[in-house]
């Protein structure tokens, strides 16, 4: 049991350690290599490979949010799908398996944590169901929203971004653009950010 816990507990120290020890952008780089590290079996794709593939073929693109519904609702990439980040191969391949026939499967979360954790889960089954391939969006949606990319809710169009929590909300730029509720940004309107989009 110990031998169990050991290491998540070592890796969720050196993850904490590396984000309140870095600037932003190093932090998310530094949380990356040690997710990376921790599960090499899983590829990782940039914000820049993900945009191309959205604006020249999305439908060769499943885009898979590993959040919990309370941040999906602030913000997700466009054309995101919510699964849960504990859901286990075999709920995926029931779930979404006429989906990724074909396509590229790409999951994120706020940093790449949980996306990377689901991604080396469903990996073997995802491929063997017929995904071109699966990989984490390294940085996770943090990176996405401080490149200052398409972020939207159900309402449309937003520059909001749910924190996970406040630590880790350390890893936003534009913190004034931090949001917990969906719905608060509509009381909120013309504050959004529109601007370097």
């Amino acid at each position: 049991m110990i031998v169990r816990i050991l290491p998540a507990v070592l890796v969720a120290v050196l993850l904490q350690t590396a984000a309140a020890l870095a600037t932003t952008n190093h932090g998310l780089r530094a949380i990356h290599a040690l997710t990376a590290a921790r599960h090499s079996d899983v590829d990782h794709v940039t914000s820049d490979e993900v945009a191309a593939k959205l604006s020249t073929a999305p439908e060769g693109v499943l885009i898979l949010d590993v959040r919990e519904a309370t941040e999906f609702q602030v913000s997700r990439i466009p054309g995101a799908r919510r699964v849960s980040p504990t859901m286990d191969a075999d709920t995926f391949r029931r779930r979404f398996g006429k989906d990724i026939d074909g396509r590229k499967v790409v999951l994120y979360c706020s940093v790449g944590v949980r996306s990377t954790e689901l991604a080396s889960r469903i990996r073997s089954a995802t491929l063997a169901a017929g995904a071109t391939s699966v990989a984490n969006l390294t940085g996770g949606i943090f990176s996405w929203h401080n490149e200052r990319r398409d972020l939207v809710n159900e309402s449309g169009p937003t520059d909001r971004i749910h924190p996970y929590n406040t630590f880790w909300g350390t890893l936003i730029e534009r913190d004034h653009l931090i949001s917990y509720d969906a719905h608060a940004q509509a009381a909120a309107s013309g504050s959004e950010d529109t601007t370097n989009r």
